[in-house]
């Protein structure tokens, strides 16, 4: 996939913005808060309707706007296509597909992107949903259908909690299984699915986070674990997840009503990284965790491409900050190479080796422009 023009208007600190990038490497260069990684924003917005550093589409709207808008031109083995994301003055999400108005999740398929964010190392530090995020994005990518199940899951989610508030309140305890159970076969049905996918993209990820972790760090181990809230046995299906799920929730029912909240489905999930048989969240070094996140990063790319048969966009920012010169030369060559890739830099230096073959932008106070590599950068 390609981007081939981005346009942004009223996003961030950009007022208009046109960068018709190259399809292989494109830098962009600047002082910190200059907008670089604004720009890289709005592209995740354009390919998922959504931005990972902010809850609501107002927040993205330039100082005294009415709304903002993000348009990316893609090419991609199924065609171009013309992705506009944007809210207007009510608030209103705007989603356009090659002119016509659609549901975020009909973006997923015409623009994929990997993305490393200063915030994604939490997704090893931080809570578990962030890597269920990161995983759920991933699926959802490579398969609209997974999207949909997810969105699911989650409405059923919403009523079977409701329903047990509604239980806890009025401290009823008659007739509670009818009520719930009907819920209860729901939420095992659609979390089968979404646990059975989770499960088997592991398997594939940990494999290539491992390979990859093992180059950029210079040969230490990585294991990825999936760590469901309900237990699995390998060979299960979905029919037999289905019936575990079911049967924890049944168990836990009480305890459910109790609290107000269910306690076992895809949403308890979690997946560990393991960094030389130790947990990476409590004893991995700042560079590792660092490394670790970068290396699931380079197996989404390999998941995807092996997905879609294309290579995903990546968005490297600050990419290089903390990490040894070795590792850094290690990422260049694992991430940036087959695709069309930004990455964000303020010092050159980190980048020298790879400018010749890349297209240069200027970022300032949310301005960007082409530049000559070979005039520089002052």
């Amino acid at each position: 996939m390609i981007i081939e023009r981005l346009t942004i208007s009223n996003f961030r600190n950009y007022r208009d913005a046109d960068v018709r990038p190259s399809p292989d490497l494109n830098v962009l260069y600047g002082d910190n808060a200059a907008g670089k990684t604004n720009m890289l924003e709005a592209i995740i917005v354009a390919s998922t309707g959504r931005s990972p550093r902010a809850s609501r589409d107002s927040e993205m709207v330039r100082w005294n706007e009415g709304g903002f808008h993000v348009r990316a031109q893609v090419c991609g083995n199924g065609g171009s296509s013309d992705l506009e994301v944007g809210c207007d003055i009510s608030g209103k999400k705007i989603v356009r597909v090659n002119g016509q108005e659609k549901r975020v999740g009909d973006l997923l398929a015409r623009l994929n992107t990997v993305s490393f964010l200063p915030d994604d190392i939490l997704v090893v530090k931080g809570s578990p949903a962030r890597r269920r995020r990161l995983l759920d994005l991933t699926l959802s990518q490579g398969s609209q259908g997974y999207h949909y199940h997810l969105l699911q899951y989650q409405r059923i989610l919403l009523h079977r909690n409701a329903l047990l508030r509604d239980l806890a309140v009025r401290r009823r305890t008659s007739d509670v299984g009818s009520l719930v159970e009907p819920w209860d076969r729901q939420i095992a049905k659609v979390g089968a699915f979404i646990v059975e996918r989770r499960k088997a993209a592991l398997t594939i990820l940990s494999t290539a986070a491992a390979a990859a972790y093992s180059r950029m760090s210079g040969g230490e181990s990585l294991l990825v674990k999936y760590a469901p809230s309900i237990p699995l046995d390998d060979g299960d299906d979905a029919d037999a997840i289905s019936r575990r799920m079911l049967g924890c929730l049944e168990e836990c029912r009480g305890e459910d009503i109790r609290h107000g909240a269910t306690s076992v489905g895809p949403h308890r999930d979690d997946i560990s990284f393991q960094v030389n048989g130790s947990d990476a969240r409590l004893f991995g070094s700042q560079g590792q965790q660092r490394t670790v996140i970068l290396a699931v990063k380079a197996a989404e790319i390999q998941f995807l491409k092996s997905k879609n048969g294309e290579a995903p966009v990546l968005l490297l920012d600050d990419v290089f900050s903390e990490l040894d010169d070795a590792r850094q030369a290690s990422v260049a060559r694992e991430m940036a190479a087959g695709l069309q890739c930004f990455i964000t830099c303020t010092e050159m230096d980190r980048i020298e080796d790879m400018v010749d073959d890349a297209s240069l932008y200027r970022v300032r106070a949310g301005e960007v422009a082409a530049i000559d590599a070979h005039q520089g950068c002052s």
